[in-house]
């Protein structure tokens, strides 16, 4: 059973105080309007990104109502490839067009930690998994530790509407920390 699964309660139709179920119909209207808005947002940017290619500009800083605007567009090109397909035609040269992969590296971490020990001191951090391990196998004594971190809580918050057959639509997750308006 996952986490998600151990700590997700049903909860009884009609049960919530009327102030949650209050804030949670807002919480949705605002959902649909902030879809709304970043469907719009996105209209917005394809039109000024569409401008400045035709005057082939990647930024302009325009004065708009009295407030200087810079405005960036950068373009790249990505690339993907069908790996089962350049496997079957390269063959053994396939391996001649690998590059270490983060995602791939990051799946399959526990079959390459121990390859990265001989520079570990220069890709790692402290983990508190490793720290724990450590102190209680007896190397490290929990004192030393003292001073030498932070501890932070950050919080994540969801709520989706419920489709069909438990699929979701209109989900909506945010980390609190991290506020970004950044488009992928």
């Amino acid at each position: 059973m996952s986490e998600s699964e151990e700590t997700r309660q049903e909860t009884p139709q009609g049960s919530l105080p009327e102030d949650i179920a209050q804030a949670l119909r807002r919480y949705l209207e605002i959902q649909e309007e902030t879809a709304a808005l970043q469907a719009e947002r996105h209209e917005l940017r394809d039109q000024i990104a569409a401008y400045m290619a035709s005057i082939g500009a990647t930024t302009i800083a325009p004065v708009v109502d009295g407030t200087r605007v810079f405005v960036r567009n950068n373009v790249k090109q990505v690339i993907d490839y069908n790996e089962d397909l350049l496997k079957e035609r390269l063959g053994p040269d396939y391996r001649l067009t690998l590059w270490p992969d983060p995602d791939k590296i990051k799946r399959n971490l526990p079959k390459v930690a121990t390859l990265l020990l001989p520079i570990i001191e220069e890709i790692g951090s402290p983990s508190p998994e490793a720290i724990k391990a450590a102190i209680n196998g007896g190397k490290l004594r929990k004192e030393q530790f003292d001073g030498a971190f932070e501890r932070r809580q950050t919080q994540s918050f969801a709520v989706a509407r419920e489709r069909g057959a438990g699929g979701r639509v209109g989900e909506d997750d945010a980390d609190y920390d991290a506020d970004s308006d950044a488009d992928a």
